[in-house]
């Protein structure tokens, strides 16, 4: 995967007198998961298979229902947290990658397959002019994650330009379609990270870019990446122009995964921005007896959890058992060599505090397995 590194790991034993009979060539048994993971934290999977195919995932589902093993879905390991004792059922890794263009009038549909790392689609998009997509750039994870999250970054949300995605049901393994209108897109979620958590594995995901490749530009940080540097006015140099300052601006706050950045081993922003009506944001501002950072969203603000958290007690550099908050960005949780005992008793301190302060409950945003 893009993001994962191995660091210290060394060795990874495969014991295959332990493993039921099967016709998987690439099932694993004991295999570590912290290289697997941006965060580099976990024990063991008891069977690990790394999937290169459609076909292949369809064989590995029917393995785990054969021998009734719990199965965990894992695309980039970007926002996974496993514990210390390891997975005891069979973790499924996305791993097939493809990427398809076809034009569509003023615009171009793009179909990637869900191993697909995510930046490299960005890349190739803004390598034709394609825009969309370039304001994730340097998002770390697969094609497959991001409908899941509707991750975005910089004023663009993927839910803006995904037109369908294509699942199947682990149960029957029938593949299904799910244009956008049915993939119930909010903010930093989907149908596929609520009701459907565990009930599809997307296979593709479908884009609709536009071939005018007009750069959006809105986010202050950017604004000020950009300060006395002209953009092209659109196209390829424009977008190229584009991602090239917002990938200096992810890579200042640690958050381009690179293991010669400590700070990078993290799972990103470890909490979600929570949205308030206007009763409960005014609400927040007594409370707080200052100005509180946030952005309006139709009826509702989406707060700045990294200032929520500042303000709770827990600065950028916080350390604490080995893991902290981030030099450079207030919501991302690093690894500096501790547990996931020592990450997750963290977090619900700042949670805890959070909510003491404010009376607001901050959602996680890393799949805790």
């Amino acid at each position: 995967m893009l993001f994962s590194y191995p660091f210290a790991y060394q060795h990874v034993f495969i014991h295959i007198e332990h493993m039921p009979a099967t016709n998987l060539p690439n099932l694993q048994t004991n295999v570590a998961l912290a290289p697997y993971t941006t965060i580099h934290l976990g024990g063991p999977a008891k069977y690990f298979i790394d999937c290169t195919s459609v076909l292949e995932l369809k064989s590995a589902l029917d393995y785990a229902a054969q021998n009734r093993l719990p199965v965990h879905v894992l695309g980039g390991g970007s926002n996974t947290v496993f514990p210390e004792s390891g997975y005891n059922g069979l973790v499924l890794r996305v791993n097939w990658q493809s990427i398809e263009f076809v034009a569509d009038g003023k615009y171009t549909k793009v179909t990637a397959s869900a191993g697909e790392p995510w930046d490299s689609l960005v890349f190739a998009a803004v390598s034709r002019g394609l825009g969309g997509l370039e304001n994730m750039s340097g998002i770390p994870g697969t094609v497959g994650a991001a409908p899941i999250q509707n991750v975005g970054a910089y004023g663009q949300d993927v839910s803006q330009v995904i037109t369908s995605v294509t699942a199947i049901d682990r149960s029957t393994q029938q593949e299904s379609n799910f244009p956008n209108e049915l993939c119930q897109f909010d903010y930093r979620t989907s149908r596929f990270k609520k009701d459907d958590q565990h009930k599809f594995v997307i296979t593709n995901v479908t884009f609709r870019l536009s071939n005018e490749g007009i750069p959006s530009i809105s986010h202050p940080d950017v604004l000020d990446e950009l300060r006395n540097k002209a953009i092209s006015g659109r196209g390829i140099t424009a977008l190229t122009q584009l991602r090239t300052a917002i990938l200096n601006v992810r890579r200042r706050k640690s958050m381009i995964i690179d293991p010669a950045d400590p700070h990078s081993c993290s799972c990103g922003s470890f909490f979600e921005n929570p949205i308030l009506t206007k009763t409960q944001y005014r609400l927040l501002e007594e409370k707080a007896g200052q100005p509180v950072p946030a952005r309006p969203a139709g009826q509702s603000f989406i707060v700045s959890a990294a200032w929520l958290i500042e303000q709770a007690g827990f600065p950028k550099g916080y350390r604490q058992d080995s893991v902290g908050v981030s030099d450079h960005h207030n919501l991302a949780l690093v690894n500096y060599g501790g547990t996931t005992a020592a990450l997750l008793s963290l977090a619900e301190d700042i949670r805890s505090k959070v909510k003491d302060k404010f009376g607001i409950l901050l959602e996680t945003e890393p799949v805790i397995v």
